[in-house]
């Protein structure tokens, strides 16, 4: 068991040691400026990393038809190889670039690399626009009515929509041209930008905001919270939207109060606005008003009014009220009424014995009337 943990760690260094023998051996960069024209030239450049050298340094430079050795005793190294008509022809060459070091005895191989570069028959180059003497990298849209500028740039082989020949005549009287062309979009600019909404919430309200505005689409569209103390000038937006008509909507829910700074940014590829709104969220404490106190009390006192002068006037009307009773009493309780012959009742006519008659009549038993 001891024999293989040792035998493991022996690998393991082994391994270790020769992954940092490569991550520390020196290695040769190789760039170059083509593609290039023809009876032009080619500027090459070779850095050589991870490496200190003790001796001169020969760097070797060789493409298949021209090779070319500078001694140096630095690890940098440019070369600018000419590219005659009559020795190059149009299509892509590998340059190969080596690095030697010179020992008493033999010579020594540092590093080696190579590049790839092309030549072409006429010339190379671009189209760049500019405005208002800056250039649009990359833009092929315009302001409607503005004034642009177009420069051929003799660079590169990229090719544009807008149509340009150009011609050279390079030292050795060999005349050369050039066809390029890039497409230019005239767009109405970013105007009329409109914000419509409250920007001043109570708590616990949602900002709701309508951004509106005219030109060419189609638009890209942010907004975002910008930071306490930030430049409202230069805020950028980590999410962008795009929209084929200017209508968009800001909904926004703020949990805490204070003040709020919205960037708005609107832009066509033609132009760009920025807006910064201000949104203040605060909270009101409700406070009774003069109104809500007077008028309980003013009903309560009316309606003791009423009560008592109610009172009052029961009262006073309450002996006016008289009940007037009538009692028809036909029957005296004293007699019993007995059934009589008729000579009986004419006989109690003329004593009037019995109360049965009236007592009109029985008050005034003198004054009998004679039977008819």
């Amino acid at each position: 068991m001891t024999l293989l943990r040792n035998f493991s760690i022996t690998a393991l260094l082994i391994v270790a040691f020769e992954i940092f023998k490569v991550l520390s051996s020196p290695v040769l960069f190789i760039t170059n400026d083509g593609p290039a024209t023809l009876d032009s030239s080619v500027t090459f450049s070779a850095v050589l990393k991870n490496y200190v050298p003790k001796h001169e340094l020969k760097f070797v430079f060789d493409d298949g038809i021209q090779k070319t050795e500078y001694v140096v005793e630095s690890c940098n190294m440019s070369m600018n190889r000419p590219v005659a008509s009559n020795l190059y022809k149009e299509g892509f060459y590998t340059m190969e670039v080596s690095v030697t070091t010179k020992n008493f005895i033999f010579k020594d191989i540092i590093a080696a690399n190579s590049s790839r570069f092309e030549l072409k028959r006429d010339l190379i180059g671009t189209i760049h626009v500019y405005r208002n003497n800056k250039l649009l990298v990359d833009v092929d849209e315009v302001g409607v009515g503005e004034n642009v500028s177009v420069v051929v740039d003799l660079i590169d082989n990229s090719v544009k929509d807008i149509k340009a020949i150009v011609t050279a005549v390079f030292p050795n009287a060999d005349f050369k041209y050039g066809f390029f062309e890039k497409t230019i979009t005239a767009k109405v600019p970013v105007n009329n930008v409109n914000v419509s909404g409250n920007p001043f919430l109570y708590h616990g309200d949602t900002l709701n905001l309508n951004v509106t505005c005219n030109g060419t689409p189609p638009f890209v569209y942010c907004y975002e919270i910008l930071k306490q103390n930030a430049s409202t000038g230069n805020f950028s937006c980590t999410h962008l939207s795009t929209f084929t008509t200017c209508r968009m909507e800001i909904i926004k829910y703020f949990q805490n109060d204070g003040t709020y700074q919205i960037g708005i940014y609107i832009s066509n590829n033609v132009q760009e606005v920025k807006r910064v709104i201000e949104v203040m969220v605060y909270s009101v404490s409700v406070k009774p008003t003069l109104s809500t106190i007077i008028t309980p009390i003013v009903c309560s006192l009316l309606t003791l009014v009423i009560i008592a002068f109610g009172i009052s006037y029961y009262v006073q009307h309450r002996n006016q009220l008289a009940v007037e009773v009538a009692n028809f009493d036909f029957q005296d309780d004293s007699n019993s009424y007995t059934e009589r012959t008729f000579f009986e009742n004419i006989f109690d006519s003329f004593s009037c014995r019995s109360c049965t008659c009236s007592r009109m009549s029985c008050d005034n038993q003198g004054e009998v009337e004679p039977l008819m």
